[in-house]
């Protein structure tokens, strides 16, 4: 069958079942607004952990850079609406547990060190 001029129809290969409307996004910024403050703190809440086992004294403070970057981050998101708050929010807590680590690998040491 010949395409005449006045048909508005489009040829289809596949079944009517196939239109679908484009997947609903799960999103709720627009793409490239995200907080680099929440990924910083997340990257520094990673790597403050090993060294909160390892010395102590030397963990504590990018433990405390992530409780206060994750902190701000968070705060951040939920006024402005960017994205990154699920990172916000892990650099925030690994940030506790590194605070933790190294009062628990402070306390052992000492106690190690007095006996």
């Amino acid at each position: 069958m010949a395409a005449t001029p006045g048909t508005t129809e489009r040829p289809t290969t596949g079944s009517p079942l196939d239109q679908h409307a484009p997947p609903v996004s799960d999103h709720a910024t627009p793409t490239g607004r995200h907080d680099g403050r929440a990924t910083a703190a997340m990257i520094v809440g990673i790597i403050a952990i090993p060294l909160a086992l390892l010395a102590p004294i030397l963990g504590i403070v990018p433990a405390i850079v992530a409780l206060v970057l994750g902190l701000v981050a968070k705060n951040d998101i939920r006024r402005t609406g960017k994205g990154g708050f699920g990172q916000a929010k892990a650099g925030f807590i690994l940030g506790i547990i590194a605070v933790a680590v190294c009062i628990l690998n402070a306390i052992a040491g000492a106690i190690i060190a007095s006996s």
